[in-house]
């Protein structure tokens, strides 16, 4: 992946555009000369002809090198994506990098909960998986966040709880509120949410999938009174945290524990999973200095959520980004 020469690059930088990139870091190094959206990409590659390097937050790796693909460069530019795992045979970017969803950490610790188990009150942050042509097959390398520590010795300490051979037919239901079924990022929660629960006999998934900006109050008391007694709630939004915590507070026997899976990591005042913003960042402007030891021109693209042109989610780890680069963020992440 590393190997590809970097001479026609080098070459393009000496005549790139007479444009101010849109930020810079210190060295001047390494510049964004561009920021777009997955449908103009390949108008923004074709404009920017000193383009080394394509950095996609929160996208599908098949639509960015489509699109990649299409602008028909003759030597096409390094492209990293932060989104979804990639599926099938397809062309792989130079690097995908997966968010762990945290969900199966939330998933044994919605089981601990069942059996008296107290949550922690604080982050738990998980870490991420990179993808490569390379290390596809073996599913990508894995880099452990420090809540993943965490996890493993809680897992040793509570490994008669947290069994798939358990001694009693005993049942728990717990809950899982999605916010924006239709969201690729909960979409993945789902997923990895039923394998984890799958494991455990004595366990019930019950799934409440909801569309963009609905109303978890009705959803979240149904569970409670169908049984569950832990709710795992995918959102960033704290207002839709604080009325399921508000409501699992009323529950009888004395309320029923939440658990938050946020990507951006806010503070909820209750359990949170997520895989930080930050760790991205870094994970990312790691990949970039490798693949442009000499330094280089990137292309930001940022899968826009319909109200914004930046989504909460990739503006923030653009901003993780930035900060582990050294980039200035006023241009690059304004309106």
């Amino acid at each position: 992946m590393l190997t590809r020469t970097l001479a026609p690059f080098l070459c393009l930088l000496i005549a790139a555009c007479g444009n101010e990139p849109l930020a810079k870091d210190p060295t001047g190094k390494f510049l964004v000369g561009a920021k777009c959206t997955p449908t103009t990409l390949s108008k923004t590659i074709v404009a920017t002809t000193d383009a080394t390097l394509i950095l996609a937050f929160e996208s599908n790796n098949r639509d960015v090198m489509t699109a990649t693909k299409a602008a028909n460069r003759t030597t096409r530019p390094f492209v990293i994506v932060i989104g979804d795992a990639p599926g099938g045979k397809k062309e792989l970017a130079d690097a995908v990098i997966v968010a762990n969803t945290g969900a199966a950490t939330a998933i044994d610790l919605a089981l601990l909960a069942c059996n008296g188990v107290t949550l922690p009150t604080k982050h738990i942050e998980v870490g991420s998986r990179t993808v490569t042509p390379a290390n596809r097959a073996a599913g990508g390398m894995s880099q452990a966040g420090p809540g993943d520590a965490f996890m493993a010795i809680t897992r040793i300490q509570h490994s008669k709880l947290l069994t798939t051979k358990p001694e009693t037919d005993e049942s728990h239901q717990v809950g899982l509120l999605q916010t924006d079924a239709s969201n690729n990022g909960q979409q993945r929660i789902r997923r990895d949410a039923n394998a984890a629960a799958s494991r455990y006999p004595q366990l019930q998934l019950v799934i409440s999938s909801g569309a963009a900006d609905s109303d978890v109050n009705e959803p979240a008391q149904l569970m409670i009174t169908r049984g569950c007694k832990v709710l795992i709630l995918a959102t960033s939004d704290p207002q839709q945290a604080q009325a399921v915590v508000a409501i699992a507070a009323k529950a009888p026997d004395g309320g029923v524990p939440v658990i938050v899976l946020d990507p951006l990591m806010r503070n909820h005042g209750t359990c949170v999973i997520g895989c930080s913003p930050g760790s991205l960042g870094q994970a990312a402007a790691k990949l970039v200095r490798g693949l442009l030891p000499e330094g280089g021109s990137i292309i930001t693209c940022f899968t826009p959520d319909g109200r914004q042109p930046i989504s909460a989610v990739s503006g923030t780890r653009a901003f993780g980004f930035c900060q582990a680069m050294n980039l200035p963020t006023k241009q690059l992440l304004g309106r």
